[in-house]
């Protein structure tokens, strides 16, 4: 009887200790589709992440579902200019490509070539095809918004001045 319940014992004991090692292995490994798209992505510079994020800390949503962040390279009367608004659509002529960050689609148009500082890495970027799936292109516009929109004095490729914060 003693025999039996030691045996027991220890296979008991071996299961468990197996078991304890296969989950601590497990919880230290890192799996591309645990990190989600925002980690590896390529597309985005460092700087434009952090214009996202803080765009996105000012005007969030709570459900971010349909929602676009549109971002924009553009000459302005007062130098090169990086813009990030929300919107409900994309306008389908004007994409360069898209990715993602986070829980969110990021739209890129680039209107000024020579001011893409290496903010935005275009062969990064998934082409545009015909649409997006998931999203409305503006001849499927239905309801009216008051977007808001953020813009950028670029000054240098790891340098941009917030110059406005608000409605268009």
């Amino acid at each position: 009887m003693k025999r039996y319940f030691s045996s027991a014992l220890l296979i008991f004991l071996c299961v468990n200790l197996l078991a304890c090692r296969d989950r601590q292995s497990n919880e230290n490994e890192i799996n591309e589709s645990d990190l989600g798209v925002d980690t590896v992505n390529l597309a985005l510079s460092p700087i434009v992440k952090r214009v996202i994020d803080d765009f996105d800390d000012y005007f969030g949503f709570e459900n971010p579902d349909g929602i676009i962040y549109d971002i924009s390279i553009y000459d302005g009367k007062d130098g090169p200019l990086l813009m990030i608004n929300w919107n409900l659509y994309y306008h389908k002529d004007d994409i360069i490509g898209y990715s993602y960050w986070k829980d969110h689609l990021i739209v890129y148009y680039e209107y000024c070539s020579e001011c893409n500082l290496g903010y935005i890495d275009k062969n990064q970027l998934i082409p545009f095809a015909d649409s997006i799936p998931g999203y409305k292109d503006y001849t499927f516009a239905e309801e009216q918004f008051d977007p808001v929109k953020q813009e950028y004095l670029i000054h240098s490729p790891d340098s941009l001045e917030l110059i406005y914060s608000g409605s268009f």
